[in-house]
């Protein structure tokens, strides 16, 4: 026979659903907490891998900066104000030899009126033209302003300008005039841009 009475003041309650939620969270905060560590040492081994490659990267941007002062610095002793006007006038040697003087003259030769004499020319080739200043001579007045005018209409020759003019000896009329000479080849290289 099979007594079934309880001699305890209070019933004894089944904790055992309890236990067992409590076991499965242990456990769960146990993974947890390893997953969280696994990840942080991996950050921290990437964190100090990123701190390698940036001191490198620093250390050889620091070279690079310092190799460019170095070659400022080698620049600044070469370019001296006799190096830039010796390479000025080596620049401007070389366009003077450059210039065709004999296409200057078979275009002047086209375009002077005959009663017009060419005492002087004086060319000054520059990077971004060429100056000419010349000293003519005419028979009147209207040959120099015959001149000028031809001058104006041709496409080789810009800012035409009469200078001064003066009378002279044997009834001459000598003037001074100044332009801007294109050759031709040049202005069609110009226009292809």
């Amino acid at each position: 026979m099979i007594l079934r009475s309880n001699l305890a003041f209070s019933p004894i309650k089944n904790y055992s659903l309890f236990l067992l939620g409590c076991i499965l969270l242990g456990i769960a905060v146990v993974v947890f907490t390893f997953f969280n560590l696994t990840s942080l040492s991996g950050s921290y081994s990437k964190n100090e891998e990123l701190k390698k490659t940036i001191a490198t990267q620093v250390s050889q941007l620091q070279i690079l900066e310092q190799k460019g002062k170095d070659l400022q610095n080698k620049i600044a002793r070469i370019k001296t104000p006799q190096f830039i006007s010796e390479t000025e006038f080596m620049n401007n040697a070389i366009k003077r030899r450059t210039f065709s003087w004999t296409a200057l003259f078979d275009h002047f030769e086209e375009v002077l009126p005959s009663t017009v004499k060419m005492i002087s020319v004086l060319p000054t080739v520059t990077e971004k033209n060429i100056a000419i200043n010349m000293e003519m001579a005419g028979g009147s007045l209207a040959d120099m302003l015959e001149l000028v005018r031809t001058l104006e209409q041709d496409p080789q020759f810009s800012d035409v300008t009469l200078k001064a003019e003066r009378s002279g000896d044997e009834e001459l009329i000598y003037f001074s005039i100044s332009l801007n000479y294109t050759p031709a080849g040049k202005k069609e290289t110009a226009n292809e841009l």
